[in-house]
């Protein structure tokens, strides 16, 4: 597991959230009940996740979050719901590619970080 985050990615209903969690080569939505309400096998290995607001969304009735997921090949991806809306290679000219031993070096001290983080948004 890489990350777990509270939002709203695939809840219809104006006032439930989900909890998302990323893995090595995984994406699941889970409602606050713990049910499984979406999973999707990623191609790629993820680094980091956030959720942001969609902008198009703002006034629905229950506007959903965007996804963002960086990777380790330098690459971002933006998922809503569970269709991907766009990627791009990011290219830094000071820094190549990220090497295996420098994800396992990361993993190794990502691991020392508590994996659930408390939720906010007042609930």
């Amino acid at each position: 597991m890489l990350d777990i985050k509270h939002g709203k990615f695939c809840s219809a209903a104006p006032d439930a959230h989900d909890i998302l969690v990323v893995g090595t080569s995984c994406l699941f939505g889970i409602s606050e009940s713990g049910a499984v309400k979406m999973q999707k096998k990623l191609d790629f290995d993820p680094a980091s996740f956030t959720l942001y607001d969609n902008p198009t969304a703002a006034h629905s009735p229950s506007p959903a979050q965007n996804l963002i997921i960086s990777s380790f090949d330098q690459s971002l991806y933006i998922f809503r719901q569970q269709r991907m809306i766009w990627s791009a290679k990011v290219r830094s000219e000071e820094r190549g590619s990220v090497t295996e031993n420098e994800r396992v070096e990361w993993r190794a001290e990502r691991s020392k970080i508590p994996a659930v983080e408390p939720l906010t948004n007042g609930l």
